[in-house]
């Protein structure tokens, strides 16, 4: 029994197009999930087949920006052509990546980079406190030598070289030094070794300045008869003794250690002064452009002149106020006014602080020295108002407000320093927060900060 031929033509036409639906590669799509949670479709198009058996594309990349200006937040992947829930129909599979949220890698990130900050600066710190020892007079020698150089400059005019001017002009600096403090630090020791004897005259004269006044007298006597009862103790001698061995040592160490420091300074000041320009050619070696050279030397050259403009000028404010603080405590006749008078020069480096420190010493003295009440307030309040007009009249009139600097920043610059360095700290504070504005003017990326530090 034969079959009808239709048979064979239908049976033939089926086969033909289950071979040509399988040599056909089945439509792909990606399935994106929005932040809103709507889903779209998109079709790639440019077709390139994987092992799995799916279809990637980076065309559907630019379908997906068509869905809008929104993000996808997510997409799956379904590799199983099979699943129903992966047919979209047609035969299409779909395609779906889970793609990390890039705001949390974000915060991730951030979280990481601020840990790093953290640690680096802690870091820092200690490495800073640790070498303090070398740290502290190697800024002290900086800052010495940005000051002197436009005078070891102005040397060569006379056919001196930057060696020879340096030599000379520390040298004419440390004898200056060595000489007022030869001289003073005599009375200086003195007065170290006095205090503990003076303090019962100071205890004294302000117990008698406490009985003028009628309440506390009264409430000071019965204090007193508390204290006294109807006891008859004999009174406990009080022995007072003159600074022995231990004290001279003591006082003879110290003086050996700022000396030793001076000289370390002064060598390390020298170096950086002779050897300044050649420090700058071998930088200048590394510069292939000739503009790019011209332009650093003009930036550095700026930048000197800036700071030793800075820090002379404060230099000779401070002693000029020593000097008028000096005569005004030896027309006071405060004995050693000369010393007060350095006092004031040196502490006057450290703004605020300075000047309190400065006032309770001279109140002190001037405590000790006379015997009026009266006349003992007047040397401290004629410092506390010369320190007052050199502050807030003479200096910000000499250097502008462009030179002045933020009394906050001032503040915090003492604290800071004052902590991690101690009382080198204190005097290095201000000179140096003064250079680190100076610098950030030259720079069009940290000129706002020059701004945030000027008064």
């Amino acid at each position: 029994m034969s079959l009808p031929n239709s048979w064979f033509r239908k049976h033939r036409d089926e086969r033909l197009s289950e071979l040509r639906a399988a040599s056909t590669p089945k439509p792909h799509v990606r399935v994106h999930t929005r932040k809103d949670g709507a889903v779209a479709v998109v079709e790639d198009s440019d077709e390139t087949p994987t092992k799995n058996g799916t279809i990637l594309a980076d065309q559907n990349r630019q379908q997906a920006s068509e869905l809008g200006d929104e993000k996808v937040s997510s997409t799956r992947q379904v590799e199983d052509p099979d699943n129903p829930s992966a047919n979209l129909g047609n035969g299409a599979v779909a395609e779906v990546e889970n793609a990390p949220d890039n705001g949390s890698l974000i915060r991730l990130e951030t979280r990481e980079s601020v840990a790093l900050i953290i640690l680096a600066t802690l870091a820092i710190l200690s490495a800073m406190y640790a070498a303090q020892v070398i740290l502290i007079p190697t800024a002290f020698s900086l800052l010495l030598a940005l000051t002197l150089r436009p005078i070891v400059r102005r040397l060569r005019k006379y056919r001196i070289s930057d060696t020879a001017g340096a030599f000379l002009t520390l040298l004419f600096i440390f004898l200056s030094i060595a000489a007022v403090g030869l001289n003073l630090l005599d009375p200086a020791r003195e007065w170290i070794q006095e205090f503990p004897r003076q303090a019962a005259t100071v205890r004294t004269k302000i117990d008698s300045l406490k009985g003028s006044m009628s309440s506390l007298s009264e409430a000071s006597s019965q204090v007193q008869d508390i204290a006294d009862g109807d006891s008859e103790e004999e009174p406990v001698p009080v022995e007072v003794r003159a600074p022995g061995y231990a004290t001279g040592l003591s006082v003879l160490s110290n003086t050996g250690f700022l000396v030793g420091n001076l000289v370390l300074v002064i060598c390390l000041s020298f170096f950086f002064l002779s050897a300044g320009d050649a420090l700058l050619n071998n930088v200048l070696h590394l510069i292939s452009s000739w503009t790019e050279k011209k332009r650093a030397v003009e930036l550095v050259y700026e930048i000197e002149r800036g700071i030793a403009s800075y820090l002379l000028t404060v230099t000779i404010i401070n002693i000029l106020l020593g000097v008028a603080v000096g005569i005004a405590m030896w027309l006071l006749g405060v004995p050693n006014p000369a010393l007060w008078g350095l006092m004031a020069t040196l502490f006057n480096y450290v703004p605020i602080f300075g000047a309190v420190i400065g006032f309770v010493i001279i109140a002190v003295v001037s405590v000790i020295t006379f015997d009026s009440l009266a006349f003992a307030a007047v040397p401290p309040v004629i410092f506390a108002m010369l320190t007052s007009l050199e502050g807030n009249v003479i200096t910000p009139a000499i250097l502008g407000r462009s030179m002045s600097l933020n009394p906050i920043l001032v503040l915090l610059s003492l604290v800071f320093w004052g902590w991690l360095w101690g009382v080198s700290g204190a005097f290095l504070a201000v000179p140096m927060l003064a250079v680190a504005k100076i610098i950030c003017e030259r720079f069009e990326k940290t000129e706002p900060l020059a701004v945030l530090m000027e008064a």
